[in-house]
């Protein structure tokens, strides 16, 4: 995959103040050039851009860009969608669900079962969630039956511990990936 579109939204549940969504990022790859926004509540909170090598986020108090330095951190696009390589073999199940249509593509769906350390092992660079007490999860994968993209995944990991004072909870992740391999433009922002 050279270009695509992604969008994640993370959700809590079961926890004593319900359920709600807790955050959302939407990622557009084009070969190097990203652009990335997060949002919380529906609104932007953080915006990035990497085009021709350079970086720049976006001032969200004044809307305007500025050039940075590249952060240490990993690849966010490319990690989300790379760690379900591991799923068959961390997995303590597996089953074929069926062959369904997903943005107006054919793909089979395949549903994966994790025990609390596999869930530790898939997690174990991801910052925002504890996930040292979790009960173990479940994966719904979509995976396109022509070309083998990954184009949707669904995750409930049970009892993780929610920052923000939410407390215990589940946590689920909602992955769309589209446009894969189409005209994706990033252009640099004027600043």
């Amino acid at each position: 995959m050279h270009s695509w579109h992604m969008e994640i939204a993370s959700y809590y549940e079961n926890t004593r103040y319900g359920s709600g969504q807790i955050q959302s990022i939407i990622i557009d790859v084009s070969g190097e050039d990203v652009h990335e926004q997060d949002l919380l509540l529906g609104q932007v909170y953080f915006e990035h851009k990497r085009v021709g090598g350079k970086h720049y986020n976006r001032d969200m108090a004044s809307g305007t860009w500025k050039e940075v330095q590249p952060e240490a951190s990993s690849d966010t696009a490319r990690e989300y969608s790379s760690r379900f390589l591991e799923l068959p073999s961390i997995a303590e199940s597996q089953t074929h669900v069926g062959t369904e249509t997903i943005g107006g593509a054919e793909a089979e769906r395949f549903h994966f079962t994790l025990s609390p350390e596999a869930v530790k092992t898939m997690f174990a660079g991801q910052p925002s969630f504890d996930f040292s007490q979790n009960a173990g999860g479940e994966v719904e994968v979509w995976v396109d039956s022509d070309e083998f993209y990954l184009l949707r995944y669904e995750i409930i990991i049970r009892n993780v511990i929610i920052p923000e004072k939410i407390g215990n909870g589940d946590i689920r992740f909602v992955v769309n990936i589209s446009d894969i391999n189409e005209p994706v433009v990033i252009e640099p922002p004027a600043i």
